[in-house]
């Protein structure tokens, strides 16, 4: 428990329901002994501040005395203008003893409070506590008339006024049917999908009928019939039909809802839902490389595995790898509940070709505090994503490229870059290969990735030792200058270059020849920005490769 209140302290929010959860009705005696019903206010169009609280906790303690709730209750609930209520709920079975001051509270709660005050003991019980999954404490719900559930946390009275205002417009009609919500859920090779619909009734007319279309990508696939029994903001889920025939790529899932009770819809603007999903994703060929630059995100047929529906990965306009750019990825662990998975899918890879496979990218991480240990693995999976290997994996303070900590939110310096590698060559010679970035949330501080590089070759150093006995290139990570040594068997003519991720070159020294034995070429890097090259020389039409980090 004190870990939360720790955080807490630090101005730190986690995610509980999913924002945007259907809120469950309860109904409580106060302290004072008067009965109240959460949906009494919702359906009357009034938004209710929830807060669920803790008789023992500083933080809870702290925004209660600061006067928040109160201010906003005198001036918005119905000692106010009536527009709104608060409900404050003892979470963890405190007594009312305890309630009004006894020993293990914090102090008296109920002095000057004039908002409905909750204990979750006799006469009540814990199950709003379970019905929105309250983990720590306070955590502070905004429930809106419709019902939809949005984590608001400790803020001022204005900016609960400014969410409460926010909230979907009441229910105005009598009939009117509405998309509650959808999922798409579609594996990385599956050709069809089983649609997840939600169906609301947003007007005062008890709704009993309508059709949900499915379109893909513009065209019908199907229409269901609906019947049952909704009163006003109601839901329930509506089984729909598999689609099938989807292929490679990118597609669009429309639904729509027609014919309410058998009429016309009085407001049309929240009967469709449009859905993006990639399915049966296209092999692509190596080099895969990936820099974030363009607005779209994620990039094209890359997938992100979002299961809770929070913060997930990102594309930050702020910085790049070694400050090369302003575009990355991130992932917002200062936000993200520890234990939290979020996913990054690469498009599936051909390496059939390959004898060798390697995936380079630079990072930038910098840790909370060492109670905090954030994870990133790199995974490969050649079964369709039924079952995944881990090829590369770092958390804590191996994965940190920055010493130290910091509690702000974290914002990397071009110098906060490390280049790192995955070895895939375990899986050359397979024809569809998908990679998978994995982030672990410990709740600790952002990470950045960026300059992905998915590559191959040929053949390996040893294998080429034929043509080369020894390769090396040094210093390595490089500044300014960089030293390549290699011995040759025989004479040969051999051309050097060096190239970016894009495959560009940057450097080339031309086509030399040169006897059997030791040979030794510098190369100035001065004009290179930080970040990842690959030096290549050439000989016979055979190629052997080497990756160099320049970091300035």
């Amino acid at each position: 428990m004190m870990a939360f209140v720790l955080i807490i302290f630090n101005n730190r929010a986690h995610a509980q329901l999913p924002d945007g959860s259907y809120g469950e009705n309860f109904t409580m005696q106060d302290y004072l002994g008067t009965t109240y019903s959460l949906y009494d206010y919702t359906e009357a169009g009034k938004p209710v501040i929830m807060d669920v609280s803790a008789i023992w906790c500083p933080p809870c303690w702290s925004y209660h005395t600061g006067g928040s709730l109160e201010t906003y209750f005198n001036t918005y609930g119905p000692p106010g203008d009536n527009s709104s209520m608060v409900f404050w709920i003892e979470g963890d079975g405190g007594t009312l003893a305890q309630l009004q001051g006894g020993s293990g509270s914090q102090g008296d709660w109920t002095a000057g409070t004039t908002f409905p005050m909750f204990l979750t003991i006799a006469p009540n019980n814990a199950q709003v506590v379970s019905d929105y999954s309250i983990g720590y404490f306070p955590t502070i719900y905004l429930v809106c008339p419709n019902r939809s559930v949005t984590e608001v946390g400790q803020i001022s009275s204005a900016a609960l006024h400014t969410a409460a205002l926010g909230c979907p417009a009441a229910s105005v009609n009598a009939l009117d049917a509405a998309v509650w919500s959808t999922r798409v859920p579609a594996g990385l090779c599956d050709t069809s999908t089983t649609p997840i619909f939600f169906l609301q009734n947003y007007g005062s007319n008890v709704l009993t009928s309508c059709n949900v279309v499915v379109k893909l990508d513009g065209s019908i696939v199907s229409t269901t019939p609906w019947t049952g029994s909704l009163a006003k903001y109601e839901i329930d889920d509506v089984v729909l039909p598999t689609v099938t025939g989807i292929g490679d790529g990118t597609h669009l899932l429309t639904f729509e809802i027609t014919s309410p009770n058998g009429g016309t819809d009085e407001n049309a603007a929240n009967n469709i839902k449009d859905v993006s999903f990639a399915a049966a994703l296209p092999t692509v060929s190596t080099p895969l490389q990936e820099g974030f630059v363009n607005a779209a995100f994620p990039p094209t047929n890359w997938i992100l595995n979002n299961p809770d529906n929070g913060d997930t990965w990102a594309r930050s306009t702020v910085v790049g790898g070694f400050g090369n750019t302003t575009n990355s990825a991130y992932i917002d662990f200062y936000s993200i509940e520890s234990g939290s998975i979020d996913d990054m899918n690469m498009p599936p890879v051909d390496l059939s070709s390959a004898t060798a496979a390697f995936m380079s990218f630079n990072i930038a991480h910098k840790r909370y505090s060492a109670s905090y240990s954030d994870d990133l693995k790199i995974q490969v999976s050649t079964n369709c994503g039924t079952s995944w290997t881990t090829v590369w994996n770092k958390s804590g303070a191996a994965l940190a490229t920055v010493s130290g900590y910091t509690t702000n939110v974290y914002v990397p310096a071009a110098g906060d870059w490390r280049a790192e590698t995955a070895d895939l060559s375990a899986y050359a010679g397979q024809s569809k290969v998908f990679v998978r970035i994995r982030a672990t949330s410990a709740y600790g501080n952002d990470l950045y990735l960026d300059d992905i590089n998915l590559y191959t070759s040929a053949a390996s150093v040893e294998e080429q030792s034929a043509l080369f006995n020894v390769f090396n290139v040094y210093p390595n990570p490089a500044t300014d200058n960089a030293t390549i040594s290699f011995s040759l068997p025989k004479s040969e003519n051999i051309s050097i270059s060096v190239c970016d991720l894009l495959g560009q070159n940057v450097i080339s020294l031309g086509e030399q020849a040169y006897s059997a034995g030791s040979h030794i070429e510098n190369i100035s890097t001065e004009n290179l920005k930080s970040g990842i090259y690959y030096l290549n020389m050439v000989a016979n039409g055979e190629k052997i490769t080497k990756k160099i980090v320049i970091i300035k």
